[in-house]
């Protein structure tokens, strides 16, 4: 996985465990060093703290991050859209000479 993508992924993990279980639970704690470092065992102790949450926050968790992803992906798409350059089409009589009658 590209580093930023990972990065990406693990903020929006991150944020949505935050949000469900607080900065101050190990596993947010986990998270959050696992995705700034690449280090296995820092991804195993986060995989093994975000396990240690109940069922049903986990559920709530990822729904929140699923939401958060959504939202990053529309924000990126409106990013390029407003990168890319307006496109107009040519008036094919002007670029081939025909007459306006015509």
């Amino acid at each position: 996985m590209p580093d930023s993508l990972r990065k990406r992924s693990f903020t929006i993990l991150g944020d949505a465990v935050a949000d469900v279980v607080g900065k101050r639970n190990l596993a947010y704690v986990a998270v959050v060093q696992a995705g700034k470092i690449e280090d296995e065992s820092k991804d195993r102790w986060a995989s093994s703290m975000f396990r240690q949450i109940s069922v049903s926050n986990r559920k709530q968790i990822k729904s929140n991050a699923i939401e958060k992803a959504h939202v990053e992906r529309a924000r990126a798409n409106d990013a390029d859209r407003q990168r890319q350059p307006e496109v107009v089409l040519a008036d094919l009589g002007k670029l081939f000479g025909r007459p306006q009658g015509a």
